[in-house]
């Protein structure tokens, strides 16, 4: 156990440990990033977007994909489960604009290109988009809302288009309030625009899937469900839809690798008090560790048995769900979901939630949970204490870089057992780097 290895002593001497030793990535400098070989330059041209904002105005105007001409198109940052981390396939909004943050909403009309992010990336955003667009910093004072802009900035009675699949129902609501008291319309575009330019937009991953027994859960997969039913019963709700994917992978003690750096995999669960629904694509429901996890090839009982549909298919199922409903029957959904999602649940039938069952759930830790938070932590501690002892004797010597300190951090903790993967890119700065606020 990499607890019971004794850490190498530290001794912390201010006037040994220059870090004016440690090298900072100059402007134009081609380096490599740890194993991938990627080079990346210190500071690279802003992204030349005017030909993809042309493609995309033509696309707001083209009949294949709207009834009527859109006067604005919004491009939030999110996937079709309002993931912070996404997939390269769902980088609409670093496609367009070049602005690659975690957090960011474009929006395009026919004369501006505008990006709302906040304060931890004015930096990056500024650098990386070109002169077609206009960053809007959001937090301060004279920073206008997405809503006010386009209301100041549109004809009256225009039509404001966004994909309903990858934005959140709270997000729609407001939208369409504000837009409405001006005269203008919020309406769903169910052809993504954006992907009808990418031309080479990498396929959605497929990835393969990981299983977790009681000594990493502390609760089996079954009695999950059959605690989220009692919560469900006390609300005399009949079904739960979960769109969050690190919500259904806690819920079937199940991970994946589909987004970097995130333990999750594509899919949707609806489940019911008698019914489970997974959806899910490829083969990797299949694998023999799957199967036996979650009990596929048993006869269990049919509150406990998991049909298993294509992960597109979540809608048209959901709507034949809907079309059966009694009159007092209630369905159970994020406010978070997306718009298509909480759309294709009727109005009378749709209980929507700013915090679902399974989130609370999830944030209450057993203590399997607990201990397995405690031994990663001491194992990432070693990790730290031999980065901190390899720096103290290095950075003196002079040639050791952010880049380099960054990858022997990783280095360290891929040498402690059990480990899968870095919870989030290291971020590593010295010198003028210190000040961007990520780093600070």
């Amino acid at each position: 156990m990499a607890a019971s290895r004794k850490p190498p002593r530290v001794r912390v001497n201010h006037q040994d440990f220059q870090l004016r030793n440690l090298r900072i990535i100059e402007p134009n400098e081609v380096t490599h990033s740890g194993d991938t070989g990627v080079e990346t330059d210190g500071r690279m041209p802003p992204k030349v977007t005017s030909e993809l904002l042309r493609q995309l105005r033509q696309a707001m105007r083209n009949s294949e994909y709207v009834t009527e001409p859109i006067q604005a198109y919004i491009i939030p940052s999110g996937d079709a489960h309002q993931s912070e981390y996404i997939a390269p396939c769902d980088c609409r909004r670093a496609f367009v604009s070049g602005f690659d943050g975690s957090a960011g909403t474009a929006i395009i009309t026919e004369e501006h290109a505008a990006m709302w992010t906040d304060g931890r990336y004015f930096l990056q955003a500024a650098k990386q988009m070109d002169s077609n667009w206009t960053l809007m910093k959001m937090g301060l004072k004279d920073t206008p809302t997405q809503e006010d802009w386009l209301v100041s900035v549109l004809p009256e009675g225009s039509r404001v288009g966004v994909d309903p699949l990858i934005i959140p129902t709270d997000y729609w609501k407001k939208m369409a309030k504000v837009l409405r008291s001006a005269g203008h319309h919020l309406i769903p575009v169910k052809e993504n625009l954006v992907d009808k330019i990418w031309t080479d937009r990498p396929e959605r991953p497929c990835k393969p899937l990981l299983t977790l027994g009681l000594d990493y859960t502390g609760i089996s997969w079954k009695d999950k469900v059959a605690d989220l039913r009692l919560k469900m019963a006390e609300r005399n709700v009949m079904w739960f839809v979960v769109t969050a994917l690190d919500e259904i992978a806690w819920l079937f003690n199940l991970r994946g690798s589909d987004v970097e750096h995130n333990p999750v995999f594509f899919s949707y669960a609806i489940i019911g008090l008698e019914t489970i629904m997974l959806f899910i694509d490829g083969d990797r429901i299949d694998a023999p560790s799957v199967k036996e996890h979650l009990l596929l090839d048993l006869g269990l009982e049919a509150e406990y048995r998991i049909q298993v549909h294509p992960y597109k298919s979540i809608l048209s199922e959901l709507k034949a769900l809907c079309a059966d409903l009694s009159p007092r029957e209630k369905v159970w959904v994020s406010d978070k979901a997306s718009y298509a999602v909480s759309e294709t649940i009727p109005k009378d039938h749709r209980c929507c939630m700013p915090y679902t069952p399974i989130c609370i759930a999830k944030a209450v830790k057993n203590s399997a949970e607990s201990e397995g938070m405690r031994r990663a932590h001491i194992k990432d501690a070693v990790a730290l204490c031999e980065l901190f002892n390899w720096l103290e004797k290095e950075v003196p010597k002079g040639g050791v870089t952010e880049i380099s300190a960054a990858d022997k951090a990783e280095e360290f903790r891929r040498q402690q057992a059990d480990f899968v993967d870095l919870s989030f890119p290291t971020i590593s700065s010295t010198g003028p780097n210190g000040a961007i606020i990520h780093y600070a």
